[in-house]
C-alpha cells in the first residue's frame, strides 16, 4: 500500500511540475516573468509510505527588478524628451526653412519658409528701388510683407499646436497611470489573499504586478517596498525632500489629474489625491517628468522667444527705415510685437500707400527702398543692443539648427539609455528568466519520470488484480 501511495504522489507531483515547465515555456518571451520551479521535500508516513510535500518557488530578484523599474522610468523621460524635440524640429523646419533639411541657401533661393520670405520681402524693396514708379514692383512689396507676415504668425501658431499635442500626451499618460495603480492596487489585494491562504501560490498576480510597475515606470519614477503580506507601497519621491506622496498602499490607489489655471484653463502641473488629500507633485522620472506643463511650457517657450525676438527686430529695422516715410516720422510698416501678432501696419491699405521715397526726398527717389532692400544683409548683435545675432536669415536658420541640435541630443541619450536599459533587462533574464533549451530538458525528464511512474503503478495495479482474482 506504501508504494501505491508514494507512486501516486510521486505522479502528482511529476503532472504538476509539466504545468509549470508548460507555463515557463509559455511565458518566454516575457521580460517581466520570473522562471517557476517546483520544490519538494520528502517525510516519511504511516505504513512505510514516502511523502512529499511540493511548492511552486518564483526565481524572481527583487534587486534586479528595481534596476529595471530605475532604468525603464529614465528611458520613458528621455523619449518623451525626444518627441518635445521632434515636434519642435518638426513644426519649425516647416517654418523657417519651407520643409525638413531644408539649407539656409536653399530655402532663400527658393523662397521657402520664413527665411525664403525674409530674401522675398527684401529682394522686393530692391526691385522697388530699380523701378520706383512701377505699380507691379510696388504690389510685389506688399504682397511679400503680407506673406512673411502671415509665416510667422503660422510658426507662432504651430508652436500652440505643439503644446495642445503634449497636452493630450499629458492627458492620455495620466489616464495610463491611473489605470495601472489601480491594477497594481488590485493586485495587491488578490496577492494578500492567496499568500495567506498558501504560501507561493500567487506567484502569476506577482509577475502581473510587476509588469503593471514596469509599465508605471515608463510613465513615473517611484520607489517601491515589499511588505511582510507581500503588497507593494508605491511612493513619489518629493523633489526637495520633503514627505513622499503615496501613489499605492495594500488596496488604496492614488488618483493623479492636470492642475489647471482657473482663468485661462491652461495646464499648469500634475497633481495626486490620496485618501481624500490633494497635493502637487513633479516627477523627476517617466514621460511624465517632460510632460509636466512647467516643463513643456519652458521648452516651447525658449523657442517662442526666439521666434519673436525675430519678428520684432524685423518689426524694430523695418519701421525705423520707414518712419522718414512720413514728414513727422511717425510711419511705421509693421504693427504688432511678436511673430504671433506681426502684421501690416493698419496705416498700409493696400500697396498704393507704400514708397520708395523718404518725406524729405525728391519726387520718384527710391532712396527708402535702397536703405530697406540692405537689411537683408544687415549683422544685428546682442552684445550691441539688438535683439538677434547676425542677419535676420542667419538667426532664423539659427533657430532651426539649436532645435535640431537639441533632437540630435535627445535622441543620441535616448538610444543609449534604451541599451542599457537592454542590458540590464538581459542581465535580469539571465538570473530569472526562461532559457527554452533548459524547459525542454526539463520537460522530457519529468515525461519520462512521469512514464516510469505510471507504469509502476500500472504494475502494481496489474498485480492486484492477479492477486484478487487468485483469492476468489
Amino acid at each position: 500500500m506504501g508504494d501505491i501511495l508514494s507512486t501516486a504522489d510521486t505522479l502528482t507531483r511529476q503532472s504538476t511540475g509539466l504545468s509549470v515547465i508548460g507555463d515557463n515555456i509559455s511565458n518566454v518571451n516575457d521580460s517581466s516573468y520570473a522562471r517557476k520551479t517546483l520544490e519538494t521535500e520528502s517525510y516519511s508516513g504511516a505504513g512505510g509510505a514516502v511523502y512529499t510535500s511540493t511548492e511552486i518557488v518564483s526565481s524572481r530578484d527583487s534587486i534586479a527588478d528595481r534596476q529595471v523599474v530605475e532604468e525603464t522610468s529614465d528611458a520613458g523621460a528621455l523619449q518623451a524628451q525626444t518627441n518635445l524635440y521632434d515636434s519642435l524640429n518638426n513644426v519649425m523646419a516647416e517654418s523657417l526653412n519651407g520643409s525638413l533639411g531644408t539649407s539656409l541657401e536653399t530655402a532663400e533661393s527658393t523662397g521657402t519658409g520664413i527665411t525664403g520670405g525674409l530674401s522675398s520681402f527684401f529682394n522686393a524693396w530692391s526691385a522697388y528701388a530699380a523701378s520706383p514708379n512701377s505699380d507691379g514692383a510696388q504690389s510685389e512689396v506688399y504682397s511679400t510683407a503680407e506673406e512673411l507676415a502671415s509665416r510667422l504668425n503660422s510658426a507662432s501658431t504651430a508652436l500652440d499646436d505643439v503644446q495642445d499635442s503634449m497636452n493630450e500626451s499629458l492627458d492620455s499618460d495620466v489616464s495610463e497611470a491611473n489605470k495601472l495603480l489601480n491594477k497594481i492596487a488590485t493586485l495587491n489585494t488578490e496577492i494578500v489573499t492567496m499568500e495567506a491562504r498558501d504560501t507561493g501560490s500567487a506567484s502569476d498576480l506577482i509577475d502581473e504586478r510587476q509588469a503593471a510597475m514596469e509599465d508605471l515606470a515608463e510613465i513615473t519614477n517611484f520607489e517601491s517596498t515589499t511588505e511582510d503580506n507581500g503588497s507593494v507601497t508605491i511612493t513619489l519621491p518629493s523633489s526637495d525632500g520633503t514627505t513622499a506622496q503615496t501613489l499605492v498602499s495594500g488596496g488604496t490607489a492614488a488618483t493623479l489629474s492636470v492642475t489647471t489655471d482657473a482663468t485661462t484653463g491652461e495646464y499648469t502641473g500634475i497633481a495626486a489625491t490620496y485618501n481624500g488629500s490633494t497635493s502637487a507633485i513633479s516627477p523627476t522620472g517617466g514621460s511624465l517628468s517632460v510632460l509636466d506643463p512647467s516643463v513643456t511650457s519652458a521648452a516651447i517657450q525658449e523657442v517662442r522667444d526666439q521666434l519673436d525676438a525675430l519678428a520684432n527686430q524685423l518689426i524694430t529695422s523695418v519701421n525705423e527705415v520707414y518712419a522718414s516715410s512720413s514728414s513727422d516720422g511717425t510711419a511705421t510698416f509693421f504693427s504688432g510685437t511678436g511673430a504671433a501678432d506681426i502684421a501690416i501696419s493698419s496705416t498700409i491699405t493696400d500697396a498704393d500707400d507704400i514708397t520708395a521715397a523718404y518725406a524729405s526726398g525728391a519726387e520718384g527717389s527710391n532712396d527708402l527702398a535702397n536703405d530697406m532692400a540692405e537689411l537683408l544683409d544687415t549683422e544685428y548683435s546682442t552684445e550691441d543692443g539688438d535683439l538677434i545675432d547676425g542677419t535676420l536669415s542667419e538667426d532664423a536658420a539659427e533657430i532651426a539648427t539649436d532645435i535640431a541640435s537639441d533632437l540630435s541630443t535627445a535622441t543620441d541619450a535616448s538610444d543609449q539609455q534604451n541599451e542599457l536599459l537592454s542590458m540590464v533587462t538581459t542581465s535580469r533574464n539571465n538570473i530569472s528568466g526562461t532559457s527554452t533549451d533548459e524547459e525542454m530538458s526539463n520537460l522530457i525528464i519529468t515525461q519520462h519520470a512521469y512514464q516510469a511512474s505510471a507504469r509502476v503503478l500500472s504494475t502494481v495495479n496489474t498485480l492486484l488484480e492477479l492477486v484478487t482474482t487468485r483469492l476468489s
